[in-house]
């Protein structure tokens, strides 16, 4: 779509109007209203379907006795719900993402790769009786494979600062270390932390959802700024010139959650799964790769992080001393174990990620 509009505005058109089509802030907004124009109207289609072949959450596979008890009331919902977000975000890059820009194009099927590592997972869960999906080893080899392929697009097409380490707060003339191809083995920790530090947040209803919409803003915005060259030399921050085009991806992937949140907004209608939360895990930590700002993200996404941190640390300690920090891991049952209902949590929560995501923009100019 991109390229036969690109060719209707040339100089010598008499459409030359549709010179908008040429600016990644107009794609990004027109992405942003197709993501959630398609889930609006996939969504409800997908939920019938679900429901029909009966493809629901099963509470009772739980490892928690508080949690089987608590969340009861959600056995018969459908999920798997982000196979809907993964086919809008699709859709979206493809129509009004630039796919001569290969940042963008093998972003999109990196994102398209752990979707469907999810999927196999969450279609196993459902299939099988008394299974849980993929067996840790063979999901977690997915995500290693896939995330090596990330870091080494990354280290390939993002110009000269292709495999350097930028850091927050430090000045890129002064200390951009340069990994070599150790790069690819960064790319691949990144995506692989990113991608599961969301699925382990996914437990609530709208948590996971609304902290990815807070999230996939800013990375959009730090994907613009980094591909701008007047604004990143202002800021003293690396220029990627093709980081920008990943605007579009994170405007897409923000206007399909609002969509989503409209049907997973507690009580949930569906819920994400595995689908969704490995994707667009795995889209967040891609973007903030491909634009030189992983770490500054793990600012913007530290509830996630203390999210994945406090079932390390529940592990640990049960294993080193036999003790429990947490009542229950990840960190938001535990609040649930307090006695905190679950919209208060997720409320919170929210209110968390969007201060997250303010520090951390501020902290761009703070060099």
């Amino acid at each position: 779509m991109f390229f036969t509009l690109h060719y209707l505005a040339r100089p010598n058109s008499y459409l030359t109007v549709l010179h908008v089509f040429k600016y990644i802030t107009f794609r990004s907004a027109m992405a942003a209203v197709t993501g959630f124009i398609l889930v609006m109207v996939l969504m409800p289609l997908f939920i019938r379907f679900m429901r029909n072949r009966g493809f629901t959450e099963d509470t009772s596979k739980s490892d928690s006795d508080f949690l089987r008890e608590t969340h009861a009331s959600k056995k018969g919902v459908p999920t798997m719900g982000g196979a809907v977000l993964v086919v809008a975000i699709f859709m979206s890059g493809v129509m009004w993402t630039r796919i001569d820009n290969n940042l963008a194009f093998y972003g999109l099927f990196l994102f398209l790769g752990f979707g469907l590592l999810g999927f196999l997972d969450d279609f196993r869960k459902l299939r099988y009786a008394g299974v849980r999906g993929l067996s840790i080893r063979a999901k977690l080899l997915g995500q290693v494979l896939l995330g090596a392929a990330g870091g080494f697009v990354v280290m390939l097409e993002s110009g000269p600062a292709g495999d350097a380490l930028s850091f927050p707060l430090i000045k890129p003339d002064i200390f951009l270390p340069s990994l070599g191809f150790f790069f690819v083995l960064w790319g691949m920790l990144v995506l692989v932390a990113y991608s599961n530090s969301v699925n382990l947040a996914d437990g609530l209803d709208g948590l996971a959802g609304g902290l990815l919409l807070e999230v996939m803003v800013t990375a959009a915005v730090l994907a613009y700024l980094a591909g701008h060259s007047g604004l990143s030399q202002y800021l003293q921050i690396p220029c990627v010139p093709q980081a920008g085009e990943l605007t579009v991806l994170g405007a897409g992937a923000a206007g399909a959650l609002l969509g989503f949140l409209w049907y997973n907004a507690h009580p949930a209608q569906v819920f994400m799964g595995d689908t969704g939360s490995l994707s667009l895990g795995a889209l967040c930590g891609y973007i903030g790769l491909a634009a030189k700002f992983e770490l500054l993200l793990v600012v913007t996404a530290s509830v996630f992080v203390f999210e994945a941190v406090s079932v390390l640390i529940q592990i640990l300690s049960f294993r080193l001393w036999g003790r429990r920090v947490f009542l229950v891991a990840p960190f938001h049952h535990h609040l649930e174990r307090r006695g905190w209902p679950e919209s208060r949590i997720v409320v919170r929560l929210w209110l968390v990620g969007v201060l997250a995501a303010i520090v951390s923009i501020s902290l761009l100019k703070v060099r």
